[in-house]
């Protein structure tokens, strides 16, 4: 009997080679992210298998919700360095010519 509660057509997890073409990041990029432990496991990737060496598997979702999350960060930093930058300007008060 066929298990019905399987979604083919939008599986929970999928291979590295699908996962970086509907994010539009690198192979490279996706197990570096996962080396690095920028994203976590079970939620973000996993092991199909259950094994440490096993086929690895990637949750579309939940990594598009973290590049979402990774945009906000970067944008916060660029402000405060924007803000950081602003303050350093040094400012005069007009003269005075009466």
């Amino acid at each position: 009997m066929a298990d019905t509660n399987i979604n083919h057509e939008n599986p929970i997890w999928v291979s590295t080679a699908v996962a970086a073409k509907a994010l539009n990041l690198g192979k490279t990029t996706l197990k570096e992210l996962q080396r690095s432990e920028r994203i976590k496991p079970g939620v973000h990737w996993a092991y199909l298998t259950g094994r440490r060496n096993g086929p690895v598997g990637w949750s579309i979702p939940a990594m598009a919700a973290w590049q979402c999350a990774a945009t906000k960060e970067v944008v916060e930093d660029q402000k405060k360095v924007h803000q950081q930058r602003l303050e350093q300007i040094e400012t005069y008060d007009p003269l005075d010519l009466k």
